[in-house]
């Protein structure tokens, strides 16, 4: 037979129990199960519920139901009533009953409808669970057994399990409300991250805008120097091939017998100055072509896509290279005459320049800019080939995301603001396999309608 002490030891084990599990981390229905399993030990409850309350709502939602004759409700929610449950909620304190008080509460008034199996009641007791001023439901247990009647000391176990229920459910809500506040740090930090994303990427334009912007103000000064003089030769070519023209015209016939016998080959040098003054003309005009070509980037219009013919476009980003140097660098051109594509042509200029300032940076001549169609007839690819080690991969993979490499460590920025610049453009730039010590950027455009 158990003795005195052995029974204390055993409630003060449940007791502990009780107060452990509730800071275990377990699921509700779980935690709910073992707290009935704990309870049982110390009190005969086979019938066992726990019931939340809604004040804001006057309502009443079952958390927990075990019940020897009763399933539990379909509908776990219902209002505030007149219900022995409901009793407890307005006495605020715990309810011990028998089947004698329960006839006499609702001869009373106090209570007009119970749930359930009222007639089978023997004894029900209920312990709201109050925390502090808050009052955030009920525990109930109820026999239908006249072999278990409820005592005082009973009401006093059930308390003290209240109590460390309604701890249980603070600390849930305390809980809910610490992750809806992370949920609403975390969307904050989003909305921050995005915020910096763009306002980085809006410096980077800014960066870009500023680079090119300094290209353009050296081609409108090269223009303007190259310009002047060119229009005055080209002036004077004009009328010196007049005055070729018009020379055999003015000299008397007579003098012209004499000019011929003196100097025989007068009419070839004639032919020939002739000759020489339009090519001189040819060359002059090639350069004033190749002047609009170098200041093609500047005047434009920075929103707009057309057609661009790839094949002047890379002469034109050369020729720009080679001004922007002051030397003659050796860039190959791999282009078919017709080919072209939709895009913004400024942008692509920046993007092929940048591409070969890269290069010439980190890699070594010569240089080569392809422009062909790729297998699929989908995609435009425009690569810009050197000598050089290049970047490697890892490196490249880390640029797709600018704002954090090259604008806070000043590396690769210029590589940086092509890929930005081939986003723009909805293009993609990739670092090709590297083969006989070739390093490959391509970038990868749609393909223009005419050229489907």
């Amino acid at each position: 037979m158990a003795t005195e002490q052995d029974k204390l030891s055993g409630l003060s084990k449940t007791l502990f129990s009780i107060s452990e599990l509730s800071y275990a981390d377990l699921a509700e229905t779980t935690y709910f199960a073992r707290l009935h399993q704990c309870v049982h030990q110390l009190v005969h409850c086979d019938n066992f519920m726990i019931v939340l309350y809604h004040p804001s709502q006057s309502s009443l939602e079952i958390a927990y139901f075990a019940d020897q004759k009763d399933s539990c409700p379909a509908i776990k929610h219902f209002a505030l009533g007149d219900g022995i449950t409901s009793y407890v909620i307005r006495q605020r304190q715990p309810v011990l009953l028998n089947a004698a008080d329960i006839q006499e509460l609702m001869q009373q008034g106090d209570i007009s409808r119970v749930l359930g199996h009222l007639d089978s009641i023997v004894s029900w007791l209920g312990v709201p669970l109050q925390l502090e001023d808050e009052l955030l439901g009920v525990l109930v247990i109820q026999s239908y057994s006249s072999d278990v009647h409820y005592q005082a000391a009973d009401l006093e176990l059930l308390a003290y399990v209240a109590t460390h229920l309604a701890a249980h459910f603070e600390r849930r809500k305390a809980h809910q409300e610490r992750q809806q506040l992370m949920q609403l740090l975390a969307e904050k930090n989003q909305q921050l991250e995005q915020a910096l994303h763009q306002l980085k990427q809006q410096e980077l334009s800014l960066i870009q805008q500023q680079r090119m912007a300094s290209f353009g103000k050296l081609a409108e000064s090269l223009a303007h120097e190259i310009n002047s003089p060119l229009g005055s030769t080209l002036c004077n070519l004009q009328l010196l091939q007049h005055y070729i023209d018009t020379l055999p015209k003015v000299i008397p016939a007579q003098a012209m017998q004499a000019i011929a016998q003196l100097t025989p080959e007068f009419p070839e040098l004639l032919l020939d100055a002739k000759q020489l003054v339009a090519e001189t003309e040819s060359s002059a005009r090639k350069i004033e072509a190749v002047v609009k070509q170098l200041t093609l980037f500047h005047h434009h219009d920075s929103t707009s896509n057309a057609p661009v013919h790839l094949h002047t476009l890379l002469q034109s980003v050369a020729l720009l290279l080679k001004s922007t140097h002051h030397q003659l660098i050796p860039v190959e051109i791999e282009c078919h005459g017709a080919l072209q594509v939709q895009t913004n042509k400024a942008k692509l200029v920046q993007v092929l320049f940048g591409l070969l300032e890269n290069a010439m940076e980190h890699g070594k001549p010569p240089l080569k800019m392809q422009a062909l169609v790729d297998e699929t007839q989908q995609h435009v690819l425009l690569r810009v080939i050197d000598h050089g080690l290049g970047v490697t991969p890892t490196l490249l993979q880390e640029l797709q995301h600018p704002n954090d490499i090259a604008v806070s460590h000043q590396k690769g920025l210029g590589l940086a603001l092509c890929i930005h610049t081939v986003q723009e453009l909805n293009g993609t730039l990739s670092l090709k396999p590297q083969q006989n010590g070739h390093t490959c950027f391509e970038v990868q455009l749609p393909v223009s309608p005419a050229q489907l």
